[in-house]
């Protein structure tokens, strides 16, 4: 799909053809964002904190503990979750085989640069610095991150779909 027949179709508001037209992650994303932009109360000072909250300080808590029941509970079951260099997981099932893969993290700072919403969606940019540590020597690298939250009845904020990738290429560690 052409970038201008996606802006139109954004414009039109017009979603029911997108999961055809674009890749089923893509049509997600912009689902969820249309929801996050479209009318309805904006994001309050408290639901901001909230998500600020989970991107800086409870999501790198968690996984700097490994602790990955703490970042699962953080998710909404059907979360779709994108690493960089790696096929889409799908659902929660998928998404703890690949962390209990990932090299430990011994340094993770990640902090929110912007939230946006409407109602029980939001959307979230972030960067992050982390070391890893791998083969017995520590990588430091930096990345952003975009995800989307999804607010439940209870109003609990769970995340719903994570992409991120470095900044530079990881260099091989050997």
């Amino acid at each position: 799909m052409g970038l201008s027949n996606l802006f139109a179709k954004l414009k039109r508001r017009d979603i029911s053809t997108l999961n055809v037209m674009c890749s089923p992650t893509l049509a997600e994303h912009v689902e969820v964002i249309m929801a996050a932009t479209s009318p309805g109360p904006a994001l309050g000072a408290e639901a901001r904190e909230t998500l600020r909250a989970l991107v800086e300080e409870q999501w790198p808590a968690a996984c700097l503990a490994r602790d990955w029941d703490k970042v699962l509970a953080m998710c909404a079951q059907d979360i779709v979750y994108m690493p960089a260099d790696h096929p889409a997981l799908r659902g929660q099932v998928e998404f703890r085989a690949w962390l209990h893969q990932f090299p430990p993290i011994v340094k993770m700072d990640q902090p929110l640069e912007d939230a946006e919403g409407r109602g029980d969606l939001a959307v979230v940019r972030a960067s992050f610095a982390v070391a890893l540590e791998a083969g017995g020597k520590q990588v430091d690298s930096t990345g952003k991150v975009l995800c989307s939250f999804h607010r439940q009845a209870s109003g609990k904020w769970l995340v719903k779909s994570v992409c991120w990738n470095w900044d530079q290429p990881m260099t091989p560690v050997s």
